[in-house]
């Protein structure tokens, strides 16, 4: 590929010819940054997904142990109600 530096000014037919390979390689560009950018947002989902069920899961073994401790609690004051 030449440069456009390069490209005789007066011969269209060569300058068309260098364009046109500078189209295809930029839409060969805008292709690989639209794939990146579609992968980033799969993995940024799965990632956010995955978090989402970390928290739950913390969240429920929180209030199963809160549970518990209530349990406890309510047990131990009917036997000092006894």
């Amino acid at each position: 590929m030449i440069l456009f530096g390069e490209v005789p000014k007066s011969d269209p037919v060569l300058l068309a010819e260098e364009s046109e390979k500078v189209k295809e390689k930029l839409e060969n560009v805008l292709g690989a940054v639209e794939r990146l950018t579609g992968a980033l947002k799969g993995d940024s989902s799965e990632v956010l997904a995955d978090l989402v069920e970390s928290e739950l899961a913390d969240m429920e073994k929180a209030i199963e142990e809160a549970a518990l401790k209530i349990e406890v609690i309510n047990n131990t004051n009917c036997v000092w109600l006894s």
